[in-house]
């Protein structure tokens, strides 16, 4: 396990940095120009925001998982696949802030990150069905990931609506992921022993 992990934090440190080398100085000592600058600036902030919440997310995660088959290993790998288009979405919407396109490929791309960080979490679900615990912590980690999903989808829309609406949406999400869990989650007591039924009854169908 200690693999998975080492390669998964290396590979999100390289999309990290990645990011920002992307970044372009100003090509003038002007206000004008450091207004030019400003987009790339908000989108890469927010994009390390949310990669950075991410990889906490993901670091408790794989504290769940309890063996390594190869489903597991996929499921990590697809997420980690999707993240590493994080920075081509970045760099491109930040050229292009105004353009429903690129802000909707942004969006697109947390989409389906957050999609995949869901998968993720009911392989790892599958491990800790006799958990009560952790099956408790990884419903509300679903919470989030399904929470994620929905507004990045939303944001797609937006984007060739109302391009306002879509970034609010992206920092949503952020402030989402960064609020303290006491904050932003429910507390264990809280969780009715329905739902952890209901929860183990939809991930017996998942075959690890």
């Amino acid at each position: 396990m200690g693999r998975v992990e080492a390669f998964s934090d290396g590979v999100i440190a390289v999309i990290i940095t990645i990011m920002v080398l992307e970044l372009k100085a100003p090509e003038a000592a002007t206000p004008e120009a450091l207004r030019a600058a400003l987009p790339a600036l908000f989108l890469y902030a927010l994009s390390f925001i949310i990669v950075a919440s991410m990889w906490v997310h993901h670091h408790g995660l794989l504290k769940t998982a309890k063996k390594t088959t190869p489903r597991f290993l996929w499921s990590n790998i697809n997420l980690l696949f999707w993240m590493s288009l994080i920075p081509f979405a970045t760099a491109t919407v930040g050229k292009f802030p105004r353009d429903p396109w690129p802000v909707a490929a942004y969006a697109a791309v947390f989409f389906l990150t957050s999609l995949s960080f869901s998968i993720l979490q009911t392989v790892l679900a599958r491990h800790n069905r006799e958990d009560t615990a952790r099956m408790q912590s990884l419903l509300r980690v679903r919470f989030k990931a399904l929470f994620s999903v929905f507004c990045y989808l939303a944001s797609m829309v937006a984007a060739f609506v109302y391009l306002p609406v879509a970034y609010g949406l992206f920092f949503l999400v952020a402030v989402a992921y960064v609020v303290p869990p006491l904050m932003f989650d429910r507390e264990f007591s809280e969780i009715a022993p329905s739902e952890l039924e209901e929860m183990k009854g939809v991930e017996a169908g998942v075959d690890c």
